[in-house]
């Protein structure tokens, strides 16, 4: 029908829009142009991603979390609503959640980094340090130009006191 792919150039039109605004670093314009895309398609679970990104950074975790869920239950097993989960469970301080719904998504998108990046960090923010290993080493294996994450490795092996992993890492550089 003309008319559905009318509304929903019209929904993209407004979803463009937010991500451009959020790109030039205008929050508020990128937020309106969120809400009046879910306004023109109230089903639209594309809004709700960017929308629940901008609320955390705002400090607003609560409506973020808000974002998020919707967004899951849209769609269950998003791995993006799960970070975005995990994001605002790490932003309250429940560590323990957060690793739970990072370790979900993992499961339905194994090979993101910005699921393992997160992973990383919240090891180390547990003090964890044969985890934080770990991620790392999964990191490594994704990455094209791991030189960034080897320094990351060789930094948690020279941590708990691993001098001879902490010579190899560095001999996979020079």
């Amino acid at each position: 029908d003309h008319t559905e792919l009318r509304s929903r150039n019209v929904v993209k039109h407004w979803f463009f829009i937010g991500m451009k605004r959020h790109a030039q670093h205008d929050m508020k314009g990128a937020m309106n142009a969120f809400i009046q895309a879910m306004v023109e398609d109230p089903d639209d679970p594309d809004p709700l991603l960017p929308m629940g990104t901008i609320n955390l950074r705002s400090g607003s975790v609560e409506k973020a979390k808000a974002c998020f869920v919707e967004s899951y239950c849209r769609e269950p097993r998003n791995p993006e609503a799960l970070l975005g989960l995990a994001q605002c469970a790490i932003a309250e301080k429940r560590l323990d959640d957060a690793l739970g719904l990072v370790s979900e998504a993992l499961l339905h998108w194994p090979n993101s980094l910005k699921a393992l990046h997160i992973l990383y960090g919240l090891h180390v923010a547990r003090n964890d340090w044969e985890m934080t290993r770990l991620a790392l080493e999964q990191m490594h294996s994704y990455v094209n130009c791991p030189t960034s994450v080897i320094f990351l490795q060789a930094a948690v092996a020279e941590r708990i006191g691993d001098c001879d992993e902490v010579i190899r890492l560095y001999d996979e550089i020079v």
